[in-house]
């Protein structure tokens, strides 16, 4: 493994956490299978494309990446990197914007990325409340939240509309944007009968929106913030 000199700025340079070191190599092109480990100031990433590395990078979803070279969502690289300043770092977690902004200066330096943003009108979904009326009931808002989903389930804690708006559009892939007008965090649970399982029983998801939470999807064209990737390279092996 190599040092890596890294010209911080923007984001990296506010969080003042960077790779000190890092290995890259190929991944299995033949396995689908990747995975993602931290602890102790250090990263292990298993045969992950670049694409799913901007995705962790940037903090966006699939559909707000376009561009670049055609092994972008093919090629596969395992990564190890360890933080500098062991001590400081063994906090760093996953959702933590140090490492984050680490994860954008290695692929600034590894895989000379090079973007631009842009807006664009994307089919999708609106939030908004049930015309039966919208049925959730307002929280404390505290310092931890968040939420999680399985296969027909999905719960949010102290979540905010536009969370759970973001959170639904990982669901049904496609960008939902949060139109409800409505303020206060909430805790929510939803139930369905999931698409891949169709012996299941119980309602889809837009009709467990409307029954459990008083909400509702409406299809429309949304205005998403695309990441254009202008370049990118191939690392070196070491």
């Amino acid at each position: 493994m190599r040092a890596i000199s890294i010209l911080l700025l923007g984001a990296a340079a506010a969080a003042g956490q960077v790779f000190e070191v890092a290995s890259i190599k190929p991944g299995d092109p033949a396995s689908p299978e990747s995975s993602w480990s931290e602890g102790n100031g250090e990263v292990k990433i298993r045969n992950m494309t670049l694409q799913k590395l901007i995705l962790f990078a940037y903090t966006v979803k699939e559909y707000q990446v376009s561009g670049g070279p055609k092994w972008l969502d093919g090629d596969r690289f395992t990564i190890v990197a360890r933080l500098e300043n062991r001590e400081r770092s063994r906090a760093v977690r996953g959702g933590d914007p140090r490492l984050h902004a680490a994860m954008q200066a290695l692929l600034a330096e590894r895989f000379q990325l090079a973007f631009h943003r842009e807006t664009r009108d994307l089919p999708g979904y609106a939030l908004l409340p049930a015309k039966s009326g919208f049925k959730l009931r307002p929280v404390e808002a505290e310092e931890l939240n968040g939420w999680s989903t399985g296969s027909g389930n999905a719960k949010f804690t102290r979540s905010s509309l536009a969370e759970v708006a973001s959170g639904l559009a990982d669901i049904v892939g496609r960008p939902v944007a949060d139109r409800t007008e409505i303020a206060g965090v909430y805790d929510v649970k939803l139930q369905w009968a999931p698409d891949d399982r169709p012996d299941a029983a119980g309602p889809s998801l837009f009709t467990a929106l409307q029954e459990q939470a008083g909400l509702r999807l409406e299809a429309r064209k949304v205005p998403v913030a695309i990441l254009v990737v202008d370049r990118a390279e191939k690392p070196g092996e070491n």
